[in-house]
């Protein structure tokens, strides 16, 4: 029974993604082995509306309202790790990024790192105690190097490591060309 509650609502969200553009979706599991989505539709106006949806065995699909929430700013979704949320948006001018806990709605703003060139990955890890993000920056056209920045909950501080001969691999511009949708874990 699972199985096909799960392919038919992935079904359906795949319709939807491929329906519209402004539509991301993000997948969690808890520990008593219930699945939740996590469903960001963008408007025009920028602003975006964040719907959760409990998936199990007994009930299905059921949307959790006490978890939905709107943004005024632009906000796009970058990486989910075990209920935690990674986002992108704007403080003021500048960019910033945000790290979401999806059950006690709270949300902490990263301070920036001093990046120079331009970030072609983000990752989140979270092992229920403290997170990382991990950011990759790509170096100069002429040098073709990496660079990673690492944010650390326990510190609160940024760290930089410079991998040796680690270079820019090739990227298709989207990894699912079935859905039309970059990849989830782009900057």
């Amino acid at each position: 029974m699972e199985n096909i509650v799960l392919r038919k609502l992935w079904e359906l969200l795949l319709v939807l993604s491929r329906e519209n553009e402004n539509y991301q979706t993000v997948c969690t599991t808890s520990h008593d082995s219930s699945v939740g989505l996590v469903c960001q539709y963008h408007f025009e106006n920028g602003s975006s509306q964040f719907v959760f949806m409990n998936v199990d065995n007994e009930s299905g699909v059921s949307l959790d309202p006490s978890l939905n929430f709107f943004t005024e700013n632009f906000v796009q979704t970058l990486a989910s790790c075990n209920g935690l949320i990674l986002l992108s948006g704007y403080s003021g001018d500048q960019s910033c990024y945000h790290v979401f806990n999806l059950l006690t709605k709270h949300s902490i703003m990263i301070p920036r790192a001093c990046i120079h060139g331009r970030v072609i990955r983000v990752g989140l890890a979270f092992d229920g105690c403290q997170f990382e993000v991990v950011l990759v920056e790509a170096g100069s056209s002429n040098s073709n190097e990496l660079q990673l920045h690492v944010f650390s909950s326990n510190t609160s501080k940024w760290r930089s490591h410079h991998p040796i001969k680690i270079t820019v691999p090739s990227l298709p511009e989207f990894e699912f060309q079935e859905l039309g949708t970059p990849p989830l874990y782009s900057d």
